[in-house]
């Protein structure tokens, strides 16, 4: 349970299709235009005029890691807090036990032990923040939180304009400090991974900064390749079923991160910046996506296989925290898998046949001119 305020960022919804990144199980096949025109029950080009969608020109950021981006994670992982016996003050992290209730009934949702806030984090419901300023370990507080709904709790309509009572017990009071970097401090947190001196956490750190940068700016250049191959095409209408599919599934995704937050879809869909017509923009931008992606798979001839639905279950069971390939098929079905392929497959030939131009990267100075 988090009794920190429901986080207010734009949700960014995960798809299968992210789990195969940097994968290539797929195959290019020659076969007849109608299969795929029977396979989705349209014919791709009734309803997308495809543009220029191969030879792309694109200047792709090289990745790297500059001695600021070094110097600056490892100042943040230096970053720790130490027991101290005083009152709290803001910017001390606090180490509680809390129970909660809602009409005078325990609520487990609400209740949790050795939970670690920080006052004065943005993030703390102010309730909380302002009551356990200036206590110390041992003491015990009540906290009164006027609106229930500001915890991330599951059916929260249930909770709606009721107040909440919290028992709270300080257990530890930590304060920030800033360790030094020195060989014992590697040893102490590094040893176990193989890294006993200042010289290899650095290089550690600089190889981890480097492949999250190669990361970064391959994801960048597919989606920007892919929003100019969409700039590219001309939609003229679109198959009902398919609208009808793309308003289903991210309906379905908003339903889900509303109940997640705790509020209705439509104060999420207000929060990302979605009024009624940026909300059905969302769908009609969907729908394009979707046709262009069958109009390029049936002009250059890809399909998936059986045996690549399969390597598909095989290579992402464990990585997704599945028992086996078997797990995983309970909760996608092989269409689901296939049509993932097809999205990866159409994108790796967008990418593959672009012309890109490998750039040096902006400093963060340059970023912010």
């Amino acid at each position: 349970m988090s009794i920190v305020k429901k986080i207010w960022v734009p949700t960014v919804i995960i798809v299968i299709l992210a789990a195969f990144a940097g994968l290539v199980f797929y195959n290019s096949k020659i076969r007849p235009d109608k299969e795929i025109d029977s396979e989705i029950g349209y014919k791709p080009e009734d309803y997308i005029t495809l543009g220029q969608y191969k030879g792309l020109e694109y200047e792709k950021q090289k990745a790297g890691v500059s001695d600021e981006d070094l110097q600056a994670a490892i100042d943040e992982e230096l970053v720790d807090y130490r027991e101290v016996d005083r009152a709290s003050k803001e910017g001390d992290s606090l180490t509680i036990d809390f129970e909660g209730t809602v009409d005078g009934k325990k609520v487990d949702e609400l209740t949790d032990t050795d939970y670690d806030i920080v006052i004065g984090d943005e993030d703390l419901v102010p309730e909380f923040d302002k009551t356990l300023v200036g206590k110390k370990a041992g003491d015990t507080v009540e906290v009164e939180v006027e609106d229930v709904t500001a915890f991330p709790v599951e059916n929260a309509d249930v909770y709606k304009g009721k107040n909440a009572t919290f028992k709270v017990k300080v257990v530890k009071v930590s304060e920030e400090y800033t360790a030094e970097l020195t060989d014992e401090w590697v040893k102490e947190n590094y040893s176990e991974e193989g890294y006993n001196t200042v010289d290899e956490y650095k290089k550690m750190m600089r190889d981890y900064l480097l492949e999250e940068s190669k990361d970064n700016v391959e994801e960048s250049t597919q989606t920007d390749l892919w929003n100019k191959v969409l700039e590219n095409c001309q939609m003229n209408g679109y198959p009902q079923d398919v609208y009808n599919d793309v308003v289903e599934t991210d309906e379905a995704d908003a339903a889900y991160w509303a109940e997640y937050w705790g509020m209705s879809k439509e104060e999420y869909y207000e929060f990302i910046g979605l009024n009624k017509d940026g909300v059905e923009k969302m769908y009609l931008d969907d729908v394009k996506s979707e046709l262009v992606m069958w109009a390029i798979a049936k002009k250059e001839n890809i399909t998936i296989s059986k045996s690549d639905i399969k390597q598909g279950y095989e290579d992402m069971y464990e990585e997704y925290d599945y028992d086996s390939p078997e797990s995983m098929k309970e909760d996608y079905s092989d269409e689901e898998i296939k049509h993932a392929l097809v999205e990866k497959a159409v994108l790796d030939f967008v990418v593959d046949n672009a012309k890109i131009k490998e750039v040096p990267s902006k400093t963060a100075e340059e970023e912010s001119k």
